[in-house]
């Protein structure tokens, strides 16, 4: 599939969708303001909508206008298409991933997207609920796998977050918004990798008390590979630096440091 020959043209928009969904889906300028918002800003919104083929969350983008950007619409395809051939491409690798239904853009530049919702709890809130060390500890070894497969796929997340990836009852790792994930060249590819690691570490060191520190999720990620010490050593150091500016972000948003649990 390519941007030059879309699945459908209909409505006023044009893109790539699932035609069983495109009933379901109803009147896509209608989606606005239908279901529950969770994120409304000015230049993106999603909304979680209920539908008669199951539950959907669907994004909107407003990308800039202008000459420049006219131009650059020549040349590239719709942000939202790039993020259904990526969901796409994650499945066919076997990373799971929300499966992607429609991706479309319309006359007045407004771009969207939906996806089939993931049912499983993330791994911050399986963690909130965790009672046991031994629980908390199999929980960042599992996400830790997960991490490790994505990355084994040759595939860089954009934003590894705990709140960004669920984990089913067999233990199997969704990654979510994948707006910014990619497949990066093989000489950045250890950047990438890097990238996640402090990604996922500094915000779930920022959320939670781990008692069991990192220990588990470094036996998950590395498996039998033993890097030398000094590797997860300078990792960490990075990840305390960045707890610390996450934790000075929060407190000029919120005024103190205490995550709502």
């Amino acid at each position: 599939m390519t941007s030059s020959s879309p699945i459908f043209k209909a409505r006023g928009y044009t893109g790539f969708a699932k035609g069983e969904w495109l009933d379901a889906l109803g009147d896509l300028d209608a989606l606005r303001t239908s279901g529950i918002a969770v994120v409304d800003k000015p230049n993106r919104m999603v909304r979680r909508i209920d539908t008669p083929k199951g539950v959907v969350f669907v994004k909107w983008l407003w990308c800039a206008q202008g000459h420049f950007a006219r131009i650059k619409s020549l040349f590239c395809s719709p942000r939202v298409i790039r993020i259904y051939k990526m969901h796409n491409d994650l499945l066919s690798k076997g990373i799971c991933c929300p499966e992607p239904l429609l991706a479309a853009q319309g006359r007045d530049g407004a771009e969207i997207f939906a996806a089939a919702e993931v049912p499983y709890p993330t791994v911050y809130q399986l963690l909130l609920k965790k009672d046991s060390l031994t629980d908390c500890c199999n929980t960042l070894a599992c996400a830790a796998k997960g991490i490790r497969k994505l990355h084994e796929a040759g595939f860089a997340h954009g934003d590894c977050l705990p709140g960004n990836m669920c984990i089913d009852d067999e233990e199997r790792v969704y990654f979510l918004d994948n707006d910014r994930t990619s497949r990066p060249p093989a000489f950045l590819r250890a950047r990438g990798k890097r990238r996640n690691l402090v990604q996922f570490l500094s915000h779930l060191g920022f959320m939670h008390s781990l008692q069991c520190g990192f220990a588990p999720f470094w036996d998950g990620y590395l498996g039998n590979d033993a890097p030398s010490s000094s590797t997860t050593e300078r990792i960490e150091k990075i990840v305390k630096l960045r707890i610390e500016e996450i934790r000075d972000e929060y407190i000029q948003m919120h005024g103190h440091d205490r995550v709502q649990k």
